[in-house]
């Protein structure tokens, strides 16, 4: 996958923004849109736009091929206060026009996949999931998943998608979550995976809930 640090200015959020660009050698099938829950402080978020994030290798090596994908990796914002939606629609309309004008808007016309990483599931499921050419969402660690959450229909009623949801069994934020994913378990609406492991994207990685949630993105797009 070739990499690339992306700078551009968003008159949307009045600053300048980046992001991590992965992009495979081969036709492109699929964006899949990974957002982050951390680096919400203002100086972690500008370190963050010196170089391209490393961790995703250990993925692109667990795969064993070049995906037929563009792999978008979003630093969690710093002036957004994606935790609090509820008391801040402002920031839930600002940020959601700025992922799809700033970020989708200059990408190629595809099919999209967004996963949530972390408190990147707020930033994933207010509102960017109902967008049309979304495909699917999955999380890995989900945190702050909105407990009145309704995934988009088809025709027939039926979900266009389900939500696929990784969780550690150390990680506490399933425990933090367990009434919106209980909710969301009632109405079958998810799909759950649990493996080894903390908190902590590494452990995710490792354990190959990134590379599932990869593997299904293609399965929607090819």
């Amino acid at each position: 996958m070739h990499s690339e640090k992306s700078k551009s200015y968003s008159e949307t959020l009045g600053r300048e923004f980046h992001i991590d660009l992965f992009r495979s050698s081969i036709q492109e099938k699929g964006i899949i849109l990974w957002l982050g829950g951390s680096g919400v402080d203002k100086d972690k978020y500008w370190s963050r736009g010196n170089s391209v994030n490393t961790i995703f290798d250990q993925t692109w090596g667990q795969m064993g091929q070049d995906p037929p994908i563009i792999f978008v990796y979003v630093t969690a914002p710093y002036d957004i206060r994606f935790s609090e939606f509820l008391n801040y629609p402002e920031d839930l309309e600002k940020w959601n026009r700025h992922v799809e004008k700033d970020i989708l808007g200059k990408l190629p016309k595809l099919p999209v996949y967004i996963i949530g990483n972390s408190g990147g599931a707020a930033l994933a499921l207010n509102g960017l999931h109902k967008l049309p050419d979304i495909k699917g969402v999955g999380c890995v660690g989900g945190d702050q998943i909105p407990e009145k959450l309704d995934i988009p229909l088809k025709e027939d009623g039926e979900p266009k998608w389900y939500l696929k949801l990784y969780y550690n069994w150390d990680d506490p934020v399933y425990n933090q979550n367990l009434m919106a994913i209980n909710k969301l378990e009632t109405k079958r609406l998810i799909e759950i995976n649990r493996y080894e492991g903390i908190h902590c994207t590494e452990d995710y990685i490792l354990n190959r809930s990134v590379e599932g949630l990869i593997r299904a993105a293609l399965r929607t797009f090819i």
